[in-house]
């Protein structure tokens, strides 16, 4: 085994923890953000695209300002993955962490087998559908330290859908390492399933599994690995 390949929600961290921490930090500061930062040339690309998508659909407010911020807060409140709020939503972050009021969340038994792999040479990677920024900086300024510091590799949804067995296999060319010495960890059946068939070694984990329905190679913590 060459890589370990994690996710990160439900995985490393607790689904909670963005859905009800980062979200609502990110939907409070939207606002202000895009009124700050609508001419930073820093955001041009951004703001441009988000033009185009707010005039398809067809708000009704005069100000184009004002539509952008509905159109963002709609993503949010519907979870839609967007690659432009996905880039605000890491500068949002980025301020709340560095300040001291985020604190990445990260699962008690995880660290330690960050460590561990390590120390083996074990490379370590992060493929989640958070833009690589918010990966890094949840590791980076997370409640025990710096972890950022174990990882050598970060993709997002720019390497394809996590559901797509084509993206595992993309993954493994960009790294030139064999699929069968990468091991993937996630708590979703669908990606565990298309890494899987890209020849990748995985695990399922569930954190709060059901007992009754535990599947044939499910772990519920990083101390059931056997590695």
């Amino acid at each position: 085994m060459k890589l370990i390949l994690l996710d990160i929600e439900g995985t490393t961290t607790s689904i909670d923890f963005v859905a009800k921490v980062l979200f609502p930090y990110s939907y409070q500061r939207l606002e202000d953000f895009v009124k700050k930062n609508i001419k930073n040339p820093l955001f041009e690309k951004n703001f441009s695209s988000l033009k185009d998508k707010v005039k398809k659909e067809n708000l009704s407010k005069t100000s184009i300002e004002n539509n952008i911020i509905d159109y963002l807060k709609k993503l949010i409140d519907q979870d839609i993955k967007d690659s432009d709020l996905k880039v605000i939503q890491g500068f949002i972050w980025e301020e709340g962490y560095i300040s001291g009021e985020l604190k990445g969340h990260i699962y008690p038994d995880v660290p330690s087998k960050l460590s561990e792999w390590v120390s083996k040479n074990i490379q370590l990677g992060i493929y989640s559908s958070g833009s690589i920024k918010a990966q890094k900086l949840l590791f980076k300024y997370s409640e025990y330290n710096d972890l950022d510091k174990h990882f050598s590799y970060n993709f997002d949804l720019q390497m394809g859908s996590k559901k797509d067995v084509s993206s595992y296999i993309k993954i493994s060319h960009e790294l030139n390492i064999l699929p069968e010495e990468i091991t993937f960890i996630s708590d979703s059946s669908d990606e565990v399933n298309s890494a899987n068939k890209a020849n990748f070694k995985t695990y399922l984990i569930q954190r709060n599994p059901d007992k009754e329905n535990k599947k044939l190679g499910q772990i519920e913590s990083f101390k059931d690995l056997p590695f």
